[in-house]
């Protein structure tokens, strides 16, 4: 086994086979940054457990979530309001514990740190302390979960566990968490991960080393579970004065892979300069509910600095989109390098590939590819208090309030977004920086990038900015916790918080159209939910959130959820919300929905709606026999199955009759001859149905679709019942 070290400014290639044994820590080469071997080991899992129905087990207490917001008016130039905005998990309504929490034992006051993702039917959130799954309109349909509890099959697996490795640890000895939630599209599943807890009494070598991960035995999140405990910060990755069986396996961030579930951390947590692990999980054996799954580790170092520890910080590509990477297609793994916390001048991002053959996983190889210098330089030091940081309006005229962390010392935001189309492959990311370079103006940005890959040659930045724009009036914005996607289409969205001395922390998103100038985000921000009140002061002090999260549908690629967190008042000093909503590019939609006719009649629980659907060139050939027709009115939602749908008459109409769930349907889609079709749906007995103006109509029929916001006719009189409409 070779392997070749990368010097000085700009590191060269780096490879190295991951192996049972342990490689020697290599000598210091220089003195500004030192270049280690990659450690790496491969193992087994240390537990495997078989957990009851989600939707069985034992929820706390939860508030009474907001009710979903009224659909917006889209302003010109601004992106496209969301097409449904409801309350996810609060920190009252995510099984706080006051006992526990006297004890030291459960953090409900700690940020919320929310993770969410989609399903063809599902939204599912975590939170610090617990988990819930949703509707796609916004119902709650299971949980909230505490964590303890949806890990409570998994304490460990003694069988096979290591010896040397010290006390067994478990999975659900602690409630708080740095949880994240996946949902698998090629698989049909849901993944669950979070970093493990101590030893069971607490007293042990062990202190969190383990990651756990989940995974749904079916589509449905509200099923079973196959828990897994594996031993990241194993005794194995030892090497010269790192002790890692005394290592926290913190702030882990996963991406989904071809054939691996792939995870980076931080040994000890980021802010001592250790380094970063790199782990790879047999994603097949995974799926298969296998006793011991492979995984293989890898740590990369942090290099010295003279100034202090190296915040290092690596994100997994996290795959979107339904294009697979070619098979030996490697993962995708970047660092934000900022030459202000200790890594070679100036700033850049280093790319890493990961190789492995799980049918040899200790030949498995970490490889320092493309190493790629910004236009600009960067600092990820926001402020010149890393906590003290986002300002917010003042408590009062004599009080003020406090400022909040900005997540801004070597942080990437999750997620690292990846797509591979026909020519070329593509990575999104972002972090927090000074926004205008200099800490001590107080005002952070978010750093945003697309590096692309064509066909056969290296990576490049294809574009790249830092949006920090300010209010009407000039004054400054802060943004922070940034989450950045890109549709089937290549248009790019971008969320985050925001909050100034004039604005109470709100979740907004920007955006760009493929077709936009490089580099910039010119479709004006919108608000997922403005918030109205501020953290006044927690036991935390100045923590608002660690991430959020921001993924993709995959019934149409182009629809983008999000989740993050606001104060909807100021009332006590953690009350913190979160918000769940969904927003479309248009131009990315398969057809748009012309002059749609809507009438609603609340009380008699039906509605009539009737619209042309002009279809782009790439939705041509849309067929409703053989794809799933989702007909969405505002908050109201029903999937009429594929294979629902029977062809009629001369014209070949697509006709559906019949009932789902409770709501009784008359559906017709007719094709004509330019192209377009004439689509008309009656419903009776559907509930949840908006009483408003303006309505949200969105159709999506297979993995295209439209919307348009249109003012219903309501109406309270009893509608005639009889025949198709005229």
């Amino acid at each position: 086994m070779s392997f070749v070290l990368g010097l000085g400014r700009r590191p060269s290639i780096i490879v190295l086979q991951a192996f049972v044994s342990t490689l020697l820590l290599l000598p210091t080469l220089t003195t500004s940054y030192r270049a280690y071997a990659y450690e790496s080991f491969s193992k087994k899992a240390q537990g495997h457990a078989v957990s009851i129905r989600f939707g069985d087990m034992a929820t706390c207490a939860a508030t009474a979530p907001a009710p979903p917001s009224p659909p917006q008016q889209q302003i010109s130039g601004s992106m496209p309001p969301p097409v449904v905005s409801f309350d996810g998990m609060s920190r009252g309504g995510s099984c706080r514990n006051k006992a526990l929490e006297d004890a030291g034992v459960d953090v409900a006051d700690w940020p919320s740190d929310d993770s969410g993702a989609v399903g063809p039917h599902h939204y599912m959130q975590s939170v610090n302390l617990a988990l819930s799954v949703y509707d796609r309109v916004g119902n709650l349909l299971a949980g909230p979960v505490r964590t303890d509890t949806f890990w409570s099959a998994l304490s460990s697996d003694s069988t096979l566990w290591d010896a040397t490795e010290g006390s067994i640890e478990s999975c659900n000895d602690r409630t708080h968490t740095d949880m994240v939630v996946l949902y698998d599209r090629q698989a049909d599943r849901w993944v669950v991960s979070r970093p493990g807890g101590a030893d069971p009494d607490n007293k042990g070598a062990g202190d969190g080393r383990l990651l756990c991960i989940a995974i749904s035995q079916t589509g449905d999140p509200t099923g079973k579970y196959d828990q897994y405990a594996f031993l990241i910060n194993s005794k194995s990755l030892n090497t010269g004065s790192l002790d890692f069986s005394t290592y926290f396996n913190d702030y882990p961030k996963m991406g989904i892979g071809r054939d691996a579930y792939y995870v980076t951390a931080n040994p000890n947590k980021i802010f001592n300069g250790v380094g970063n692990t790199v782990t790879a999980f047999d994603r097949s054996a995974l799926l298969a509910g296998k006793q011991q799954p492979q995984y293989v580790t890898f740590f990369v170092p942090a290099p010295s600095s003279e100034s202090g520890p190296t915040h290092s910080h690596m994100l997994p590509a996290d795959l979107d989109g339904n294009n697979l990477p070619a098979a030996g297609t490697p993962e995708y793994i970047v660092q934000v390098q900022d030459a202000n916390f200790g890594f070679p001048s100036p700033g850049q991002l280093q790319v890493y590939e990961l190789l492995v053959d799980w049918t040899n996983a200790s030949a498995a190889s970490l490889t320092s590819t493309s190493t790629l210098t910004p236009t600009h330089t960067f600092n990820s030091k926001a402020c010149d208090s890393f906590q003290l940081c986002i300002q917010q309006p003042r408590i009062s005229n004599s009080v003020d309030s406090i400022r909040l962390d900005s997540l801004s010392y070597g942080y990437m935001m999750y997620r690292l977004a990846y797509r591979t189309l026909p020519d070329r492959e593509t990575l999104l990311l972002n972090h927090t920086v000074a926004a205008d370079g200099d800490p001590s103006k107080n005002h952070s940005g978010l750093r945003w990038y697309e590096l692309r890959k064509p066909a056969g040659a290296a990576w490049t930045i294809y574009q790249e900015g830092t949006y920090a724009l300010n209010d009407f009036s000039g004054n400054l914005l802060d943004r922070w916790l940034g989450s950045i996607a890109m549709d089937s289409r290549g248009d790019i969205a971008l969320g985050f918080d925001v909050s100034s001395a004039g604005v109470f922390p709100s979740i907004h998103y920007v955006g760009r159209r493929d077709s936009d100038p490089l580099g910039q985000l010119p479709v004006a921000e919108t608000p997922l939910i403005d918030g109205k009140g501020l953290q006044v002061g927690v036991p935390t002090d100045n923590f608002f959130g660690d991430y959020s999260q921001m993924t993709l549908d995959p019934v149409d690629d182009c629809t983008i959820w999000y989740t993050n967190t606001y104060y909807p008042h100021t009332f006590t000093p953690d009350d913190w919300h979160t918000r769940i909503g969904a927003f479309r590019f248009p131009a990315c939609i398969g057809f748009f929905m012309r002059a749609p006719i809507l009438a609603i009649n609340p009380g008699d629980l039906q509605f009539n709606v009737r619209a042309l659907l002009a279809v782009n060139p790439g939705g041509r050939g849309i067929n409703p026999v053989t794809n799933d027709v989702v007909l969405e009115l505002g908050a109201f939602s029903v999937t009429i199955p594929a294979g629902s749908f029977g062809r009629h008459g001369e014209d070949g109409a697509f006709r559906f009759q019949g009932r789902i769930q409770k709501v009784h349907l008359d559906v017709e889609i007719e094709p004509r001859e330019d192209g377009s079709f004439q689509f008309e749906a009656l419903g009776r007995g559907a509930t949840n149905l908006p009483a408003s103006n303006p309505v949200t109509v969105g159709l999506t029929i297979g993995n295209r679709g439209g919307t348009a916001t249109v003012a219903a006719d309501f109406r309270s009189e009893e509608s005639d019942q009889g025949g198709r409409r005229g």
